[in-house]
């Protein structure tokens, strides 16, 4: 079952550059292994290529292969002679054959993972589970899996705060409301992770917790009021289990 699509108009804030700040350096800082090298990456949902050409210009040995559905995001990339684009689903890329060739030194999932969603809970998880194997496929026995996340962070335990604003996103019913308060993807939904969840998944699926960097977020105020929760906006590199 593949994911729920968003209207371009929804993708227009995807253009924005969301690891600035804070967030790059601390990038750059974990890929610095990988500096003065020839690399072949891959960015997973890539979109308009804000986050692949920033790569691009900090990596002058790197060639990036930037996956997107959307031919509205990928239309908007810059020609850039190290960057291949590719409009294929992000299920698609362990198909053989298939829109995608070869290996990958390092791959990336820069918020996208909670945007891998269909009209189910559970088979919402189940996609992002069968995207993270499809990754896993495509690399390199010594690479690496850099994910950008927002994790959410339960200040009761065992609050479910994922499965919470998964219902609260996708429902038809509260999607008016919830665009008037800024939510471009109401009525379709996102499904974060909560703490340790992506950790366990990626585990499941072979892979141990290299590095983790947290970085504080701030909720919409009419969720922050509630006090249930807060989310973190998380760097985390996983490598192949030995």
């Amino acid at each position: 079952m593949q994911s729920v699509q968003l209207s371009d108009e929804a993708l227009t804030p995807f253009n924005d550059d969301f690891t600035a700040g804070p967030i790059w350096p601390a990038l750059r800082d974990a890929l610095a292994a990988y500096d003065g090298t020839s690399v072949r990456a891959l960015d997973i949902g890539g979109g308009a290529g804000v986050f692949a050409d920033k790569l691009l210009e900090a990596f002058a040995c790197w060639q990036v292969v930037l996956l997107d559905n959307s031919p509205f995001l990928l239309s908007s990339n810059t020609v850039h002679p190290r960057k291949t684009l590719l409009q294929a689903n992000a299920e698609q890329i362990a198909a053989e054959p298939g829109p995608v060739a070869g290996q990958f030194d390092v791959i990336f999932l820069n918020l996208v993972l909670h945007h891998l969603v269909t009209r189910w809970h559970g088979q919402s998880r189940k996609l992002q589970g069968r995207v993270i194997a499809a990754a896993a496929s495509r690399l390199k026995p010594q690479g690496r899996i850099v994910v950008i996340e927002q994790v959410c962070v339960p200040h009761v335990p065992r609050f479910p705060a994922g499965r919470l604003v998964y219902e609260a996103s996708s429902s038809r019913l509260l999607a008016r409301v919830a665009k008037r308060m800024g939510a471009n993807t109401a009525g379709v939904g996102v499904l974060f992770f909560n703490t340790g969840e992506l950790e366990q998944i990626f585990g499941d699926h072979g892979f141990a917790l290299e590095r983790k960097l947290p970085f504080a977020d701030t909720l919409p105020g009419y969720l922050r009021k509630l006090n249930l929760f807060h989310i973190e906006r998380t760097i985390l590199v996983f490598r192949p289990r030995a």
